[in-house]
């Protein structure tokens, strides 16, 4: 694969300045000239941006590398009083991404330049009327590393050798985010929500952002847009979807439900949109391997060749999963996906070559699932029983696979298993294949492995018994959906959701008031129904 997107070096990052200047006097160009309200947005460090989607970004120089500088993201909070601190020489919007870029440096090119004055250009800050609907063709082709906004730094900047709280680990909550007043918590919301439109579904919004005089107002309709995106459905959230982004978002539903009505305006797999994702760098780095358990099975493989900084290669078995990968910012490297990967429940894998590969000497299990007749009474002491033996599984070292398996086994071991155990690698060769996942190159004949959980194990993680029925027929009853019942559920969504998340506190509150008889293990026909969304997504 081709290198990497080179760091941005004084010298790069001055061109760069210069080429942002470039395209956005180009863009003036074909705008109207700004009004007084449009200088005054930009002049004001006063004027509200809680209604603003665009975003900030400050050039620091490393403290190691004087030489070189590092785009930062700014928090929502913190992005009206950086403008203000930047003079209009320092700082430069981007239409194209509908971004600030703000570093201290940039003087000396804004002084050589032919007289680009930042008062003349239309501030992006807000719309005005005047304001034709940008095509979304830029001036010159996008670097890849300026193609997605990174994620907030908390989630890049996890401590690798430290333990982190429950919390602080998922990024996923159905509790609103503390915040100043109710339209703070509709930006913050939306803000979230344009990041999952656009990096699991590759959704490419307008630019600028059109403005629908006609809301959301039946709240069927709001409550099938929430479910589709796997939100939870609350009376306050229906306001939430008149703001314009989720408006757009219900638009978007049909190009997701039928893609063959898309058009390159909404989607980014389409190579006409003006930020295909497979023209990104981490795209060229994607190499098609094979299950050897099952023929027809690809894993996407991702080979960042000399920039590769783990022992292993991230792996996934979900194009779509590899498509949300390649859209996340160019500058991350294994460890940083993969820790955006365990926040959110996604499934991947760390594949190593089997050539390099230890032996695994770790003591075997042997795993039998637990036997109930149909008349017993499940009570606290059988979960307490369960909770315990879960908690051995997954101490054990291929315990980590559960969480890189997604779904509710992902959700079970987060109590249990760190992050650090998923990071460091597989644990090694095992002379049990069932307990290793394999996969070759077609054409290299190259052989990658992970660690492995089987069929029982996974049942187990998910608090299975087998119920000896009247007629002589056994089945299988869970505390949770079975591993196998989550991945049959044909759900749309790769990551864990809101309202996932609900239906995982709701079964908790449920098994805690087991002493009304309603905390018992279920069959698997119980969980397809409760997994079961709308008719549409299935």
């Amino acid at each position: 694969p081709q290198s990497p997107p080179p760091q941005f070096t004084s010298g790069q990052r001055l061109a760069a300045f210069k080429s942002f200047l470039e395209r956005r006097a180009y863009h003036h160009s074909s705008i109207a000239p700004q009004t007084h309200q449009g200088t005054e947005l930009t002049t004001n460090p006063d004027n509200d941006l809680s209604t603003s989607v665009t975003k900030v970004f400050v050039w620091k120089e490393d403290l190691i590398c004087p030489e070189v500088y590092h785009r930062v993201a700014v928090s929502r909070h913190e992005r009206e009083r950086t403008l203000a601190r930047y003079s209009s020489s320092q700082k430069v919007y981007d239409m194209v991404l509908n971004e600030w870029d703000c570093c201290s440096a940039a003087d000396d090119v804004w002084d050589n330049e032919n007289g680009y004055n930042d008062n003349q250009l239309l501030s992006p800050l807000k719309e005005t009327p005047d304001s034709p609907p940008y095509d979304g063709t830029p001036e010159s082709p996008l670097e890849p590393s300026r193609q997605l906004t990174p994620p907030p730094t908390s989630e890049l900047q996890l401590d690798r050798q430290t333990q982190v709280p429950l919390a602080a680990r998922v990024h996923c909550s159905v509790v609103e985010p503390p915040s100043r007043n109710f339209n703070d918590r509709c930006d913050n919301w939306q803000e979230e929500f344009l990041d999952i439109l656009h990096i699991f579904y590759g959704y490419t919004p307008p630019l600028p952002y059109p403005v629908d005089p006609e809301p959301i107002s039946d709240d069927r309709e709001a409550k099938k847009v929430l479910i589709f995106y796997g939100e939870v459905f609350q009376n306050n959230k229906v306001y939430y979807l008149h703001r314009p982004v989720l408006r757009l978002a219900s638009r978007l539903m049909p190009h997701l439900l039928n893609p063959t009505s898309s058009t390159p305006l909404f989607l980014d797999t389409f190579h006409e949109n003006r930020s295909p994702v497979l023209a990104s760098w981490r795209a060229s780095c994607l190499h098609l391997f094979r299950s050897s358990s099952s023929s027809n099975e690809v894993v996407y493989v991702f080979d960042f060749g000399t920039a590769t900084k783990a022992p292993w290669h991230l792996g996934v078995t979900q194009a779509t999963i590899a498509l949300a990968i390649c859209r996340l910012p160019q500058d991350m490297d294994e460890f940083q996906i993969a820790q955006y990967l365990l926040q959110r429940g996604i499934a991947f894998k760390t594949l190593q070559n089997i050539k390099h590969a230890r032996l695994f000497k770790a003591q075997r299990t042997f795993i039998q699932l637990p036997k109930r007749n149909s008349k017993h009474t499940f009570g606290p002491d059988d979960y307490n029983a369960y909770v315990a033996q879960r908690h051995a599984l997954l101490k054990h070292p291929r315990g980590r696979v559960a969480l890189m398996a997604g779904g509710y086994p992902w959700r079970l071991a987060l109590d249990t298993v760190s992050f650090d155990t998923v990071l460091s690698g597989p644990a090694g060769w095992s002379e049990n294949h069932s307990t290793m996942f394999t996969a070759h190159h077609p054409q290299t004949g190259k052989v990658y492995f992970d660690d492995a959980l089987t069929i029982e194990e996974f049942d187990l993680i998910c608090g299975a018994y087998v119920i000896n029925n009247p007629n002589g027929q056994p089945s299988l009853h869970s505390w949770f959906p079975l591993h196998s019942t989550w991945s049959d559920s044909n759900s749309v969504h790769n990551h864990w959701t809101p309202s996932r998340e609900k239906g995982y506190a709701d079964r908790m509150s449920v098994l805690a008031s087991s002493s009304k008889g309603k905390g018992k293990p279920e069959n698997a026909k119980y969980w397809r129904d409760n997994l079961r969304s709308l008719k549409e997504l299935r």
